[in-house]
């Protein structure tokens, strides 16, 4: 993607998406996996929206939403 692409947000998340089936290797798809998950946060932030709200205009944010961690090393899991 190029910087330029970033100015439009619905074109940046077609070409992710277009990049996800051209790129199947495990690497390639979690750096845009990564970057899908940049763009979300971009476009809350543009919108001065949370993402939970993008996702689901409906979702009740007094409701504590249900979250997990992955631990990254042993002594994270300990």
């Amino acid at each position: 993607l190029l910087a330029s692409e970033f100015d439009d947000l619905d074109a940046a998340f077609a070409r992710v998406a277009q990049l996800l089936k051209q790129h199947r290797e495990p690497h390639q798809v979690m750096a845009l996996s990564a970057l899908d998950l940049a763009l979300w946060d971009l476009r809350g932030k543009t919108l001065g929206q949370p993402v939970a709200k993008l996702l689901d205009p409906k979702v009740d944010l007094s409701v504590a939403l249900p979250v997990y961690r992955v631990a990254t090393s042993r002594d994270e899991a300990i």
